[in-house]
């Protein structure tokens, strides 16, 4: 989710607790809700030190960890309370219920979140919730208009139980979409388990069906409501982004093979290498996003089907680069927006192989 949706999310929930437990008002309870709530995503910071460890263990890892989550509520509790002026054991557990929520929404996404960390490298999600959704938000921001209008406790935990009942809705609606993916899948039929629906924007009508096998990825745009979607193509701006969506009877599947099983050598060992280590780590659905020659260097581009969106370039393209002439490949990034704007990931002159460090020219010339 969002870092706006996650504080007022972290508000929502410090005001659904009765101002008569911590002894202060609901104003200070949302205050305290927001800030802490938020905080999990000064993880962001990271990504200016190393994009790729960023990408695979730094972001939404230590600071949305259930295992550090105590440190951070005491950490920042104390903090809060002589900031807001409430009770220090009040602040802290108003502070891990809105960590927690940040964390709770975060595993409803894609991304995944490392529940665990330090002790593990596992990161479950849920896939039931695209990263911005704006009906989510909504519910959301209907709740703390509730608390506001009516009594704090009362409006807020209505609010809730409304945004509990869509991501339940939402969890059903990822269910009938890998039900039809399955059905209308290409021959051979495959097994119910390599079915995997992931939300997409605008609304959670629009799903990603992916069918894996062990050589390869079959994609396919489904939309739950085709009669919705028709209506929706017709709005300024919305064609672009919904287009490949079909009804499922109207499946249109496209194969991407796996990288291991790509029939190029020269990617094979690029996926192989130990630069790539780190996105190895992240990509669940890895593709080859681009294999090509430019400007004398030959470039092997690597990005994750989760973040494949119509229209759009996809936001986490990493790969290497090497000379025509030369054996050495580096690793590099794709500037976010852009077709073809190159990071290096290791600074000039530094042996590909090392562990890599930040060009801090090119990362804040973004």
């Amino acid at each position: 989710m969002d870092t706006a949706t996650h504080a007022m999310l972290g508000a929502l929930v410090a005001r659904a607790v009765p101002a008569l437990a911590t002894g202060t008002s609901a104003a200070r309870h949302g205050w305290i809700g927001a800030v802490a709530a938020a905080f999990p995503d000064i993880d962001y910071l990271t990504y200016w030190i190393d994009p790729l460890a960023f990408l695979a263990q730094w972001h939404r890892g230590p600071t949305h960890s259930l295992v550090l989550l105590p440190l951070w509520a005491a950490l920042l509790g104390a903090a809060v309370a002589w900031v807001f002026a409430v009770p220090r054991a009040a602040a802290i557990a108003l502070v891990a219920l809105a960590i927690a929520s940040h964390i709770g929404s975060d595993l409803l996404t894609t991304y995944g979140v490392h529940l665990f960390a330090p002790l593990s490298n596992w990161r479950p999600a849920l896939d039931i919730s695209f990263v911005v959704d704006a009906l989510f938000t909504g519910v959301v921001i209907l709740g703390l208009l509730a608390s506001v209008r009516w009594r704090p406790h009362t409006g807020a935990s209505a609010g809730l139980i409304v945004l509990a009942l869509y991501v339940a809705a939402q969890a059903w609606l990822k269910n009938e979409a890998e039900t039809l993916a399955l059905i209308h899948a290409p021959a051979p039929t495959m097994d119910e388990h390599a079915f995997h629906a992931l939300p997409m924007a605008p609304l959670p009508v629009y799903w990603k069906a992916i069918a894996v096998r062990d050589e390869y990825y079959a994609e396919a745009y489904l939309v739950l409501m085709p009669a919705l979607h028709e209506r929706l193509r017709r709005l300024p701006g919305m064609a672009t982004l919904i287009r490949p969506y079909q009804a499922p009877s109207q499946l249109i599947w496209r194969k991407h093979l796996a990288p291991p099983a790509s029939p190029s050598a020269t990617v094979r060992q690029v996926w192989a290498h130990s630069e790539m280590t780190p996105f190895r780590r992240f990509a669940r659905y890895p593709v080859v996003y681009r294999n090509e020659m430019r400007d004398a260097q030959q470039c092997v581009w690597f990005t994750d089907l989760r973040y494949v969106f119509p229209g759009l370039s996809p936001p986490f393209r990493y790969g290497m680069c090497r000379d025509a002439t030369a054996s050495a490949w580096r690793p590099y990034r794709l500037r976010r927006f852009t077709g073809d704007a190159r990071v290096p990931l290791n600074p000039r002159g530094k042996k590909s192989g090392t562990r890599p460090t930040t060009n801090w020219r090119s990362i804040m010339s973004e």
